[in-house]
Order: structure tokens, then C-alpha cells, then sequence
């Protein structure tokens, strides 16, 4: 009888032998398990190189050094001294130069805050700058670079600018500056009459 058994699981073993075509198949996904494996294993090894403990810590504060000097760059504002020279100096005319000169000026004037010497002297060189630049405009304009309507329109701004600021250094008491302003004012008031004849 152990005889007959033996033989009967013998028989099922043969069965249970698969065909070639099973085995060729059960090789090949075998072999393509093993290949998707080690292309996992070589993808995650320069992973694994770069941020290894050793290397983690550097990469992250380059990173971190990366990203703060560049939000410092671009979030400070340029110093406006040198932004506005740098301006004035590639200004094509005269006219340009004296309109970003004036410009500046008015900046300064509308941030100022408080009556410190500082601010207040800053606005006087700027002032004194952007005189300079449109007493050197022609009143008639220059061909192709800047009409007289634009001349007379920048002089009537700054002979109103010129106002505001003496009316501040009145208030603040600066009596210096605001004899500065007044000889500004009249040259001013002489180049507006060739406008208004």
C-alpha cells in the first residue's frame, strides 16, 4: 500500500510539472523583476550618495545660503544716490537729466518725515543738482531731443516744487536753505517769463 501511494504523488508530481512555455515565461519575469530591481538600486545610489549624513548637512546649508542672498538681493532697495547718478550720467539730453534729477528731488521731499539736518540737506543737493540741469535746458527745446512745451511744463513743476520746499524749511525753520530756495525761485521765475512774452 505504501507502494501505491508513493506511486499516486508521483503521478500528481507529474502533473504539476509545468510545460516548457511556463517555465520559459516564469524565467523571463523572473529576469525582469531582477533588471527593474537593480535599475532601482543604481536610480537611489546617487540619491543615497548626496544626501548621505555627511553630505546632507553642507547641501542643505548652501541651499539655505542660496536662497537667503538672493531674498536679501532683491529685496533691499539700491542706494538711490548712486542709482540716480548712474541715471543722470546715461541720460541721452539735458532734459532727461534734469527731469530725473527733478524727479529724485520730489522723491525726497515727499518721504521726508522729520526736519533732520540729514534729510534735509540731502534735499538741498538734490535741489541744487536738478537747478543746475534745467538752467542748462534751452527754453525753445532742442531738436528731436525735447520740445518747449516739455521745457515750460518741467520748469512750472519745480517753480511749484520749489514753493512746497521753502514753505517746509519755513516750518522747520531753516533760514540758511530757505535763502538758497528763494535765489532759486527767481532764477526760475526769470527763464518762466520767456513763456509767458
Amino acid at each position: 500500500m505504501n507502494e501505491k501511494k508513493i506511486h499516486q504523488d508521483l503521478n500528481l508530481l507529474k502533473e504539476m510539472i509545468p510545460s516548457e512555455a511556463r517555465v520559459s515565461r516564469l524565467k523571463k519575469n523572473i529576469f525582469r523583476e531582477i533588471d527593474t530591481e537593480k535599475e532601482t538600486i543604481v536610480s537611489m545610489s546617487w540619491y543615497r550618495q548626496v544626501f548621505a549624513r555627511q553630505y546632507l548637512v553642507p547641501v542643505l546649508l548652501v541651499l539655505i545660503m542660496l536662497v537667503g542672498s538672493t531674498y536679501l538681493w532683491y529685496s533691499q532697495e539700491p542706494p538711490r544716490p548712486a542709482t540716480v547718478a548712474t541715471q543722470i550720467a546715461m541720460a541721452p539730453n539735458h532734459y532727461q537729466k534734469a527731469k530725473i534729477a527733478f524727479e529724485e528731488a520730489q522723491r525726497q521731499l515727499n518721504a521726508m518725515k522729520n526736519s533732520d539736518s540729514a534729510s534735509i540737506e540731502n534735499i538741498i543737493t538734490i535741489t541744487t543738482t536738478t537747478q543746475g540741469f534745467i538752467t542748462k535746458l534751452h527754453l525753445a527745446g532742442e531738436a528731436g531731443k525735447y520740445t518747449a512745451i516739455q521745457c515750460e511744463t518741467l520748469h512750472k513743476d519745480y517753480a511749484v516744487y520749489l514753493s512746497s520746499l521753502k514753505a517746509r524749511l519755513e516750518q522747520t525753520k531753516q533760514q540758511a536753505y530757505e535763502a538758497k530756495v528763494i535765489q532759486f525761485q527767481k532764477v526760475i521765475s526769470t527763464r518762466l517769463a520767456f513763456y509767458t512774452s
